[in-house]
């Protein structure tokens, strides 16, 4: 029996003042068709699409993150081994009225056998206002695992806590008498 050992992804690239972020990762075999139409496949933690139906559709899954958060980067670890435009979004959504906001967007139309990043960063940091939900979204452009999603990590900046140079929760703290 053979074991094999990936290194680790590489940690968050810091931001202009230093400050490093943190992060979640999201694996490939997490995100799921967008429509009951789409067909997947799973390869060792990783997924592709085995039949695009008309207008094509996409993999997605879910954000979650503590309001106040600041996004500051959203990576995706792909092989894109063709010539067909592979997206990649974050979105928001709103499941009262079905509305969607394309937040970040990127393509890749490359084409190599190794594990590529596709970076989104926006130009200033995505705070989560906790009023729409958040959705990572990938397009498929072929149906073969020459498309293959390994995963996506999702750097941000926690929320504050602090006001006026006081932890919040020291001001819950009752008074004693």
């Amino acid at each position: 029996m053979s074991t094999r050992c990936h290194p680790p992804p590489p940690p968050p690239f810091a931001l202009p003042d230093g400050t490093t972020p943190l992060t979640i990762t999201i694996g490939g075999g997490s995100f799921s068709p967008g429509a009951s139409t789409l067909t997947y496949q799973t390869i060792g933690g990783a997924i592709h699409v085995t039949a695009l139906p008309p207008g094509g559709l996409s993999l997605q899954a879910d954000v979650g993150l503590p309001i106040g958060a600041a996004i500051t980067a959203v990576r995706f670890y792909v092989v894109d081994n063709d010539s067909s435009a592979f997206g990649f979004n974050l979105v928001s959504y709103d499941p009262l009225t079905n509305d969607r906001l394309f937040l970040l967007s990127a393509a890749s139309v490359g084409a190599s056998t190794a594990v590529q990043t596709v970076n989104l960063v926006p130009a200033t940091p995505i705070v989560v206002d906790g009023s729409v939900g958040l959705q990572l979204r990938v397009q498929p452009g072929i149906a073969t695992s020459a498309h293959l999603l390994r995963g996506a990590r999702i750097e941000y900046l926690p929320p504050t806590i602090f006001q006026n140079g006081f932890e919040t929760a020291m001001l819950l703290r009752p008074v004693a008498r």
